[in-house]
């Protein structure tokens, strides 16, 4: 029972050895995925941004809350509910989509986990860009 406990801490161990590789594997995921955008990864990011201020404005008046307050949970929620939702749907595909790695390179099985999960971080650290803008763009966008 031990034994496969060790392999499996063996094999988080070797996976995490490699960071420079899950990190070029990353980003080359990033471009791959964006590379017919002009825009690439901050399509996604300009997407939230507009969801959060559509959401924040509509709801602020609905509830008649102070968007100073609101806004910012707001935006941290959407972005960390971003984060772990693609982390939990692309961990499920990690090894469905790293299957030629697999078959053409002896690496070890985590590495594809932690493949999706920093390819995710990536994203997830496009996003943050919005939470930063929050309180200048709030001003404008919410005195209306």
């Amino acid at each position: 029972m031990f034994e496969s406990y060790e392999k499996a801490i063996a094999d988080i161990a070797a996976g995490l050895s490699k960071f420079r590789i899950i990190h070029l594997l990353s980003i080359q995921e990033v471009s791959h995925r964006y590379r017919r955008s002009s825009l690439g990864v901050f399509w996604i990011t300009g997407n939230m941004a507009v969801l959060i201020a559509t959401i924040g404005f509509v709801f602020g008046n609905i509830f008649i809350a102070d968007t100073s307050k609101y806004v910012p949970f707001l935006t941290a929620g959407f972005i960390f509910w971003g984060l772990f939702s693609t982390t939990l749907g692309e961990g499920v595909l990690a090894y469905i989509n790293g299957e030629e790695l697999l078959k053409s390179e002896p690496i070890p099985m985590s590495l594809l986990i932690f493949r999706a999960l920093w390819y995710n971080l990536i994203v997830a650290a496009h996003n943050f860009v919005i939470f930063i803008f929050v309180p200048t763009f709030k001003q404008i966008l919410f005195s209306i």
